[in-house]
């Protein structure tokens, strides 16, 4: 498993089960964030069913909250 590095733990969001989700630091556009998967790979077709659902409920909630805004 993936720790989150120190540039990122100031930005920290929120933590799911496989990913992290994080403020860019860079705000290239205002709501910047950034998923990190919690483990290596070098594809993004190699995640599996189970991380890729948990992805859709990460960017569906942050869809939600941007909308807000």
């Amino acid at each position: 498993m993936i720790t989150l590095d120190e540039k990122y733990k100031n930005g920290f969001l929120k933590e799911y089960t496989h990913w992290y989700l994080v403020i860019s630091f860079r705000q290239h556009t205002p709501g910047s964030f950034i998923i990190l998967a919690k483990r290596e790979f070098e594809r993004f077709s190699e995640i599996n069913s189970e991380e890729y659902s948990e992805l859709m409920v990460v960017m569906k909630e942050m869809e939600g909250a941007l909308a807000k805004t």
